[in-house]
């Protein structure tokens, strides 16, 4: 199965991606890219961290640790560390020094022409992200500070707080393993005790915790959306999920398109299009999910759900809109 290339530029880092039973993928539609910028886009820096500082004799000082992809995206997540870092990961309590750093570099994933099972990163990265360790500077922060790049290698939109303040708040997610989602992957690092102890029961408990009071919804009203949600949304909805967690009162665009996954879990769950938007400056960001009824393109018992996220504002809309087969979404019903 062939996918349409697709560029995606909204700023993205801090979310770690729930799994849903995906069974197949029916295509992608690719539009213009959607990019928020203001004041701090464009700089060589943010919160102290300089992106070409780290690059310098990356490949002597870095190792690869891991790699996550993004089904709902369709991105490929390379982590790697310093030597710092990597000290850390192989300590039994996940303690790390000063100067500990992670580099996270995103890549679109595309078909290999030679070879179509296959994906590949495509071009060159979307976004590059930074976790530093500083306990004195971003001891507010649980000792972490981040800053996130833009495939030019400058820093992206978003005010340096609010990006310390918005990666923190989804980081907590992992607290129990010293705010870092990704472990040494065993063939890399051998060592039993990494992968056996990636999470621990009272990790995940806490974790589950503080993902439902950030990743919230509430019952709201198919007439509560604008004309251009409408347009998008299944019509024969008369309620809908309308995410209204702490997520959204942070001040940090990056992280709109990467709440998708959360949306169409919550889709699947209830059969019940789900929308969250947030306005940041003058536009109005907006992520969405629905089961299409109608659509003929699955097979047996899977459900069509159309989902992506887009910018309305200044009497323009650009969406990206992505659709996906899942198997047996539960209570998936016609309103």
């Amino acid at each position: 199965m062939i996918f349409n290339k697709i560029t995606i530029y909204l700023l993205a880092f801090c979310l770690c991606s729930s799994s849903a039973a995906i069974q197949a993928a029916s295509g992608i539609n690719r539009k213009s890219a959607i990019l928020v910028k203001d004041k701090h886009t464009g700089q060589e820096g943010k919160n102290g961290i300089n992106l070409n500082e780290i690059l310098k004799d990356f490949d002597k000082n870095y190792t690869f640790v891991s790699a996550h992809y993004r089904e709902d995206k369709f991105e490929i997540r390379l982590i790697y560390a310093n030597k710092l870092g990597m000290e850390g990961l192989k300590t039994k309590d996940l303690k790390f020094k000063d100067g500990s750093i992670f580099y996270k570099v995103v890549y679109q994933t595309e078909n290999d022409p030679n070879f179509e099972a296959s994906l590949v990163p495509e071009g060159q990265p979307l976004v590059r992200q930074i976790m530093f360790r500083d306990n004195k500077k971003f001891k507010k922060y649980n000792g972490w500070g981040y800053a996130v790049f833009a495939e030019d290698g400058t820093t992206a939109a978003g005010d340096p707080d609010a990006t310390l303040s918005t990666c923190y708040a989804c980081h907590q997610l992992v607290e129990s393993r010293n705010n870092v989602f990704s472990y040494a992957m065993e063939t890399i690092t051998p060592n039993d005790k990494i992968a056996k102890n990636h999470y621990t029961k009272k990790g995940l408990e806490k974790s589950k915790a503080l993902s439902e009071k950030l990743f919230k919804f509430r019952t709201g009203k198919f007439a509560e959306l604008d004309s251009n949600q409408k347009n998008l949304i299944n019509h024969k909805s008369v309620e809908i999920n309308l995410m209204d967690g702490e997520i959204l009162k942070l001040d940090f665009s990056g992280f709109m398109s990467e709440i998708s996954t959360f949306l169409i879990k919550k889709t699947l769950g209830n059969g019940k299009p789900s929308v969250a938007e947030r306005r940041f400056q003058n536009q109005k960001l907006f992520v969405y999910s629905y089961v299409d009824q109608d659509s003929k393109e699955c097979s047996g018992t899977d459900k069509l759900i159309r989902y992506g996220w887009g910018r309305d504002g200044q009497s323009r809309s650009r969406i990206i809109t992505l659709k996906k087969c899942y198997s047996n979404p539960s209570s998936v019903v016609r309103q």
